[in-house]
């Protein structure tokens, strides 16, 4: 079974304590739940008056949701370059930016905080809007303020920290701007969104007791569907929780956004999760990766630099679970057609092999018996790492750069 990219849910969720000593944007004051952090983007683009002529500056590091919510409100977007830190470059900015821009996005970075009071004022300074986007950031502070409270504007992604199936958040720090009105989710929508949170839930045998149970339903649901479309009919769309394969993303996130879902209210399945989860695990465990790194550039001529970078990553991970599996025909199968499946039991079957392993297969997929019902394994793993890059680069003309580079990398 092929690990979740996003938070589900299961009876772990909801162990833990239900405050942390940590802002998050749910705590923010002035707040609106959305059905997605590209769709928090485009509504704080709208309170921004941001439409067709106007410029957009996005970093030249993003995620295409980033960008697919500027092009629908038919305006332009310029991207600036970041450094080492993912801090924007406001030196390039201030030589070669564009005139006259509309507004600004600088994210926080893989969950890290960034500096964000030269931003503020470099904004303040030339009547630009600041839109501060905290996908990858729902808690903690960026410098002397909360994480959210920089931006006149700030964005959120519900479904990187929650196990939702859709959510984002706006939220709003300039006295004029008022949050838009959202039409109410139907009921289809509200029963598939709740539904969908258990359906994750169970795929990944996080709802023990429980799992085979919702499984078997959604099971029943599709061999329904298929016969009242006759064994064919269109296959079901792709889960929030995304089912496309990695280029069927990317056009999706590139795509002009669905309007009248970004301007959806957030389903209440998904926002009781978020206002009820006990937030504690979810910080701690955001807190047991962290990385040090550090990237220096030597001058050693005038048109020649040498480039020197090291990183140290230390990962604590670590593994819990519990089976819990009342699959005793697997156990009764064994007792039964054991000897006919195993070459040194004096009742050894050729004829029978075929068979009674196809039986034995069919019942005892995976870990699916009861003689692993209550069993508990309890595991952790430490990774350290020292990785580095090395680049030196030489420019004999204006309209020529050679360069050689090494770096090594590290997946955990």
């Amino acid at each position: 079974m092929l690990a979740p990219r996003l938070p589900v849910i299961g009876w772990r969720t909801f162990a833990g304590a239900a405050r942390v000593d940590q802002h998050s944007l749910l705590d923010h004051p002035r707040h609106l739940p959305t059905t997605s952090g590209r769709a928090a983007i485009l509504l704080a683009l709208e309170c921004l008056d941001v439409g067709p002529g106007d410029l957009v500056l996005l970093p030249s590091y993003h995620c295409p949701t980033m960008v697919s919510p500027v092009k629908t409100l038919g305006a332009d977007a310029a991207f600036y370059p970041i450094d080492e830190h993912g801090v924007p470059r406001l030196d390039w900015l201030s030589a070669h930016g564009p005139a006259h821009p509309k507004a600004l996005l600088v994210p926080h970075y893989f969950g890290l905080p960034q500096p964000m009071d030269a931003v503020r004022a470099w904004c303040d300074a030339r009547g630009i809007a600041l839109i501060e986007d905290c996908a990858h950031a729902m808690f903690g502070r960026a410098g002397a303020r909360p994480i959210g409270s920089w931006g006149d504007v700030a964005i959120a992604s519900l479904t990187k920290f929650f196990p939702t199936p859709e959510g984002g958040i706006l939220a709003l720090n300039r006295a004029d701007l008022a949050l838009p009105p959202l039409t109410p989710a139907g009921r289809i929508e509200q029963v598939k969104a709740a539904s969908d949170i258990l359906h994750m839930g169970a795929t990944h045998d996080r709802l023990t007791g429980l799992n085979r149970l919702i499984r078997g339903a959604f099971a029943l649901k599709s061999a329904l569907r298929r016969v009242v479309s006759g064994g064919g009919g269109a296959p079901a769309a792709p889960s929030h929780y995304g089912e496309l394969d990695e280029s069927g993303e990317i056009d999706a996130n590139m795509a002009l956004i669905d309007l009248p879902l970004s301007h959806r209210a957030l389903t209440r399945a998904s926002g009781w999760i978020s206002r009820r989860v006990p937030r504690h695990r979810i910080v701690e465990a955001r807190r047991r990766n962290y990385a040090l790194f550090t990237h220096n550039i030597f001058h050693v001529a005038p048109t020649v630099d040498v480039t020197l970078g090291l990183r140290y990553t230390n990962e604590r991970k670590r593994f819990n679970a519990t089976f819990g599996n009342d699959n005793t025909a697997c156990v009764a199968n064994q007792a039964r057609l054991g000897a006919f499946v195993n070459p040194n039991s004096p009742g050894f079957n050729t004829a029978l092999f075929a068979v009674s392993q196809s039986i034995l297969n069919l019942s005892c997929q995976g870990n699916s018996t009861s003689e692993l019902n209550g069993v508990s394994i309890h595991d952790q793993r430490n990774e350290d790492e020292f990785t580095g890059t090395a680049i030196a680069s030489w420019k004999p003309t204006d309209d020529l750069l050679l360069y050689a580079s090494y770096s090594r990398g590290y997946k955990a």
